[in-house]
């Protein structure tokens, strides 16, 4: 569907722009159709600043966490950059940021899209990182901030069935205010992506992610290694970076398993496809919490898409979607972990059946191409119903 007549949309989050994969998508996606996209995002967390990206014209702030700035400065220079830009609607990407955006949007009279990434309450209250005297403070902002997003909002967007079940209940808002819009990948090209070599005649296993979150079960990858590097010629790579890195650096020598761990720090998208091609095995290890247990994580599909095989922990949502497209590690200890692996390394007809099978299911169901059609729904409903002015 291209916009007949192309209306301005104002992305707000509280993240970086650009490398966040979920508003790349969304932005791509509402440009292509023929909409005007401007991101306004957090310059705080952005390494590379840029004016326009893909089509998409950014303007950053410099987020600070207080009263003042949330309630007053934040939705004041909103305001101003949404008049300057002539912004006929508002897409809140996250809850953090809903309330400053909600404010300068209503004062406005523009109507706002509510993205939800998260339950962020939920996501707070379950993080054993939060420092007890941030908890409540968090919970009680994203509590009211995730209400003030599903009442205010003209729809909301959620990315899992289970996350929209949740939402409609909680806040008893109508099913059709409310739509999924999965996390899914794109379907990459995989003769754009550059080799590289890795040790031959190994099970070679990775991760790809950050490593800033109490919902990664990383450091019991890391100990797993101890009871199969033994059986097995095995290698995980860390594809990453995130301020947990050096305990779970520590880890590896104190466990002495450093030999066959490696840490490659932060790579560019393409280097990080790279290194999936060149494992056998890739792994979504994510503790079972509220928000894990029921959401649809983008670098899962990403892995399936280019063809290889996923050991994850046992989140409904995704076995939902998944099957038996995937194995899964339960319980999320060590030992059973390193028998999965173990199995892995001594069956590569296996591990060919799960690559292809989840390729052909990704390929064919679950990818952006697909996705973004429940997207450009839902700006065509708008404006159908004549709220973008």
């Amino acid at each position: 569907m291209i916009c007949d007549n192309p209306k301005k949309i104002g992305m707000v989050t509280h993240g970086r722009y650009p490398a966040d994969p979920r508003i790349e998508k969304e932005s791509a996606s509402l440009f292509n159709a023929g909409y005007q996209v401007y991101v306004y995002a957090n310059g705080n967390v952005t390494e590379q600043k840029r004016s326009s990206f893909m089509g998409v014209k950014m303007r950053y702030f410099e987020l600070q966490h207080s009263f003042s700035y949330l309630l007053f400065f934040l939705p004041k220079a909103l305001k101003k950059w949404l008049i300057t830009d002539g912004i006929d609607v508002v897409h809140v990407q996250d809850t953090p940021i809903a309330i400053p955006t909600i404010i300068a949007a209503a004062s406005l009279k523009i109507p706002i899209v509510y993205d939800v990434h998260e339950i962020w309450p939920k996501m707070v209250a379950e993080d054993a990182y939060v420092p007890l005297s941030q908890k409540l403070l968090l919970i009680i902002w994203n509590k009211i901030s995730e209400v003030a997003g599903c009442w205010a909002s003209k729809a909301v967007l959620a990315t899992s069935d289970e996350m929209a079940s949740y939402l409609i209940n909680t806040y008893n808002i109508s099913q059709e205010k409310v739509h999924v819009v999965r996390n899914v990948s794109d379907r990459i090209k995989i003769k754009e992506i550059p080799k590289i070599e890795l040790p031959a005649n190994c099970l070679k296993v990775c991760y790809v992610g950050n490593m800033n979150s109490g919902e990664l079960l990383l450091n019991t990858v890391i100990e797993s290694v101890q009871y199969v590097q033994n059986r097995t010629n095995l290698r995980i790579y860390f594809v990453g970076e995130g301020k947990f890195r050096p305990q779970f650096e520590e880890l590896t020598r104190k466990i002495h398993v450093e030999d066959c761990v490696e840490f490659t720090g932060w790579m560019p998208k393409k280097k990080a496809y790279a290194y999936i091609l060149a494992c056998d095995v890739c792994l979504l290890p994510y503790r079972k919490t509220f928000n894990t247990n029921i959401g649809s994580p983008h670098k899962l599909f990403e892995y399936l898409i280019l063809g290889k095989p996923v050991i994850m922990t046992s989140l409904t949502s995704c076995i939902r979607l998944l099957g038996d497209v995937t194995l899964i590690w339960d319980p999320p200890t060590a030992k059973r972990l390193s028998e999965i692996l173990y199995e892995l390394f001594r069956n590569d007809s296996l591990r060919r059946k799960l690559g292809n099978k989840g390729r052909k299911l990704v390929i064919e169901k679950y990818n952006w191409e697909i996705e973004e059609k429940s997207l450009l729904k839902i700006y065509e409903r708008l404006a159908q119903q004549d709220t973008l002015k």
